[in-house]
């Protein structure tokens, strides 16, 4: 016979064994639920961990007077331009303010903007539609993850 779990036992379950970090932090501002989620899925299966921020119009206040919506530790950001582009460049214009060193990724569809984020300080600037393995290889350019050795790889090597 199969137990049921209670809605608090379950809660409680997610709670108490935290996910383990699987690799640099990226903070994905998402401005398309389809990129974002295309992004998302891509960056996570090359070991990144992903925290989405969503793109909402109501942010447009608090961009215009220089706050930044991405309020955690990131080793990297990505900022969807593709649906609201003056959105996200002034989101990315109050990150650059606020912080310089963070390397960030823009999705753009339009010419306009994608030079919009060079000039404002993006570190990569890709095409929308996204092309995932693009996206990849310039987050591996930027942040690379470090991955484990395999025991058959490294088998043979001596250290003396």
């Amino acid at each position: 016979m199969m137990r049921r779990v209670s809605h608090v036992e379950s809660s409680f379950k997610r709670v108490s064994h935290p996910r383990v970090s699987s690799g640099p932090i990226v903070v994905l501002v998402a401005d398309h639920p389809a990129t974002g989620f295309a992004a998302l899925r891509g960056l996570h299966m090359s070991g990144y961990e992903v925290r989405p921020v969503r793109l909402g119009l109501s942010a447009t206040r608090d961009l215009k007077k220089g706050r930044a919506l991405i309020r955690e530790p990131a080793e990297l950001i990505v900022i969807d331009a593709s649906r609201h582009p003056t959105l996200a460049m002034l989101s990315l214009e109050a990150l650059r303010a606020t912080d310089g060193a963070v390397p960030v990724i823009v999705i753009a569809a339009g010419t306009e903007t994608r030079d919009e984020a060079k000039r404002l300080g993006a570190d990569v600037v890709l095409g929308s539609p996204l092309d995932v393995s693009g996206l990849r290889s310039a987050a591996e350019g930027l942040v690379p993850v470090l991955r484990e050795f395999d025991v058959d790889e490294v088998r043979g090597y001596s250290f003396h």
